[in-house]
């Protein structure tokens, strides 16, 4: 019986229970749930297969009893986690056309969600490693504020306890340039326009 709360990628049409009797005696399991009871099929050395039908969070009950009368009850947790981790930008990076960013907003915010946690977390900026634990749900990144260069990608993978994996990449462009508007030589900025008249 896989351990109460471990997480599945898909619900188990069966699980397999070890159940044996200190004495030897033969003994029977049934696997209950909150709207059905089954009985498992015995197989060698001591295992029984019991067929399940459960959604994630739902709990089993499975019982073993000996010729006598005598059970034992173990309550088990079915998780099944069938979602990758969700990787955010805060701000959105341009996949093809990259963000624009400047001295002042150099910053981005990187949101990793999984409803049953990230066991490995990996980032880079530019192809460099950047410090992160698989625990961080948000890590904040700082953007090179350098005129030379011309793009800062940040690239995230992460991956959950069941296996899933994601990964997402944010592309940003830095400029250091504020607007420059000049007036005309005599300080005025004037404009023209055609007055219409209806009768």
């Amino acid at each position: 019986l896989p351990p109460s709360g471990l997480c599945l990628k898909e619900p188990p049409t069966e699980v397999l229970v070890y159940a044996t009797h200190p004495d030897g005696l033969e003994i029977t399991v049934t696997l209950k749930t909150e709207t059905d009871s089954s009985s498992c099929a015995p197989q060698s050395d001591g295992y029984f297969h019991c067929p399940i039908e459960l959604t994630d969070g739902a709990f089993a009950t499975i019982v073993a009893t000996d010729p006598l009368g005598r059970s034992q009850e173990e309550e088990w947790e079915l998780c099944v986690d069938e979602l990758p981790p969700a990787i955010s930008f805060d701000p959105p990076g341009g996949a093809v056309d990259p963000t624009w960013y400047g001295p002042d907003n150099a910053e981005v915010t990187v949101t990793v969600e999984d409803d049953h946690g990230v066991t490995d977390l990996s980032l880079t900026l530019n192809g460099e490693a950047i410090a992160a634990n698989s625990k961080d749900e948000v890590i904040e990144v700082s953007l090179p504020a350098e005129e030379t260069l011309e793009i800062a990608t940040i690239e995230v993978t992460a991956e959950d306890a069941v296996g899933w994996e994601t990964s997402a990449s944010a592309s940003y462009q830095f400029d250091g340039t504020p607007p420059d508007i000049q007036a005309p030589e005599e300080g005025i900025i004037t404009s023209t326009f055609d007055l219409i008249k209806h009768k």
